[in-house]
């Protein structure tokens, strides 16, 4: 630091306190991002966090933005994830998966409009906010490809608040993953 040679640091999932403690702490160094888990379905960083970090001009950068695949519309209750990763996870119930589907309705609608993915209307819905860039994962490049097709445009303001009351009414069950959970302990 003395060399001149640090200018700026960045964190991962540090919680609006840590994250100003970092701030002061690393002063006259510019805190220059905070790297957490946010997308539509992890939304816990909205209320203090993120207008926090809007206001300090802190990227957030936002990992698992498409929560491991929910928003891009390619899990139904029929088709079930593989990933260990996936198939724990409660969202990825049967009953979860249908009480999803009224969320993925809207973002059909909004990707239908403008010629987009679900994954791109998701990935846009985070990125609406100058200060946030979203890392989504892509196995192949044809997900790098989608992923990037969500930059180019803007929602409207009726289509993001379309979306925020489709999420807005949007329960999961956790209990109803229990299930899921046990068949996956059978194959470890």
């Amino acid at each position: 630091m003395e060399d001149g040679k640090v200018r700026c640091v960045g964190v991962s999932n540090f919680n609006l306190d840590r994250m100003k403690a970092a701030q002061e702490g690393l002063a006259p160094l510019e805190l220059a991002s905070n790297q957490v888990k946010y997308s539509m379905l992890d939304r816990g960083i909205k209320s203090e966090l993120l207008p926090y970090a809007e206001s300090a001009k802190v990227t957030v950068i936002a990992y698992s933005p498409l929560a491991f695949g929910l928003l891009s519309g390619r899990y139904t209750p029929d088709s079930k994830p593989s990933s260990i990763i996936q198939a724990t996870n409660y969202r990825f119930s049967k009953r979860n998966l249908i009480r999803l589907n009224s969320l993925l309705q809207v973002l059909s609608e909004v990707a239908n409009v403008h010629g987009k993915t679900l994954s791109q209307v998701a990935l846009n819905y985070l990125i609406s906010s100058s200060t946030v860039v979203a890392i989504p994962g892509g196995k192949r490049p044809e997900h790098v490809a989608d992923s990037a097709g969500a930059a180019d445009w803007r929602m409207s303001e009726n289509e993001s608040q379309r979306i925020s009351a489709a999420l807005s009414t949007l329960r999961f069950d956790k209990l109803s993953g229990v299930p899921n959970l046990l068949t996956s302990i059978r194959y470890l």
